[in-house]
């Protein structure tokens, strides 16, 4: 914490924690859905509108990098009623939400996919939300989003065939 008691969010020799995890352990506590982000950005901008979010940091590995999501973040995570993963629209951002998927199976009561409809390449939740789209709209398409399983045979699918056009 800094001289004024307010949360530091940065790597250091510290324990790795989800960004605003004092905000996520209380929705969890309350069987609140918590949304995962790429970037505190799109964190700040979903609590401003009363959402739980949270994010990892430094961000999301292109599918051919190790990980960027740790044990730590599971951790934190288990426990959650629901879990939303919210991808930006680009590889690196769907590889990222897949093996959060991944770790969270098992650990959360239930892990939604959702990748937003009419995002521009690389754009995220907050472009969306930019597009004039709403919280309520968000919550919506939450609640329609597929499951864990579902949500992993699309982003393995989606994978497969961005490599095969790759290899063209």
């Amino acid at each position: 914490r800094g001289e004024a008691g307010e949360w530091i969010y940065q790597a250091g020799p510290g324990p790795a924690v989800l960004y605003r995890l004092p905000e996520l352990r209380q929705a969890i506590a309350e069987g609140a859905t918590v949304f995962v982000v790429e970037g505190e950005k799109d964190c700040d901008r979903l609590a401003a509108g009363g959402l739980t979010a949270t994010t990892n940091i430094e961000g999301a590995a292109k599918p051919d990098q190790k990980a960027k999501w740790r044990r730590e973040y599971t951790a934190q995570l288990a426990g959650a009623t629901r879990v939303v993963l919210l991808p930006d629209h680009d590889e690196p951002g769907r590889a990222h939400m897949q093996t959060i998927a991944q770790a969270l199976q098992g650990q959360v009561g239930e892990v939604r996919l959702l990748e937003l409809p009419g995002l521009p390449d690389k754009g995220d939740v907050s472009d969306w939300l930019n597009q004039g789209h709403t919280l309520d709209e968000l919550q919506t398409l939450a609640e329609q989003a597929p499951s864990l399983a579902a949500a992993a045979s699309a982003l393995v699918k989606r994978a497969t065939t961005q490599q095969e056009e790759g290899n063209t």
